[in-house]
């Protein structure tokens, strides 16, 4: 299946299906902001820091945990629904894969900065055999942890002398 999903502003991101039917919505309280507000049909999540550094984060629906991302050296692992994935960034950031354990891609999202928009809109493809590739959410969520990476990787960039 293809989606688009379309920034405005690094403020608020909404997902499309091939048909333009909204999915979803993730909204920042400011600019790549680690809380965020997710929104899938009537159901309202939101992300929140685990711990002191903010190394692990919860997508939560009221008190219950609907997903777990935890960032490491070689990405991101994501726990959700009782399995656990990897999400890694390509060599420039070009695009970003949730893959199996045997690292096949099972969902593919690649960045397109809009400079008349100063945001970035996200083209994403998913393997049909893998019922990941269904899930809002679970998109909703990636493309969160797409902004995260850029975010994180602009920092570094940034502090570099």
């Amino acid at each position: 299946m293809k989606y688009t999903a379309k920034g405005e502003h690094h403020r608020n991101f909404e997902l499309f299906d091939e048909n333009n039917n909204s999915l979803g919505m993730i909204g920042y309280d400011g600019w790549f902001s680690l809380k965020v507000k997710i929104t899938q049909g009537s159901s309202q999540y939101s992300v929140e820091s685990a711990n002191f550094w903010h190394t692990e984060l919860q997508v939560k629906k009221g008190d219950e945990v609907a997903a777990t991302i935890k960032f490491g050296w070689g990405g991101m692992s994501i726990d959700y629904q009782g399995k656990t994935y990897m999400f890694k960034a390509g060599m420039w950031h070009n695009k970003f894969s949730l893959v199996t354990d045997t690292d096949h891609a099972i969902i593919t999202l690649k960045p397109d900065f809009q400079w008349t928009k100063f945001s970035f809109n996200y083209q994403i493809e998913t393997d049909d055999n893998y019922t990941e590739g269904k899930s809002a959410l679970l998109i909703l969520i990636l493309i969160y942890c797409c902004n995260q990476m850029q975010a994180m990787a602009g920092s570094v960039g940034g502090a570099v002398v």
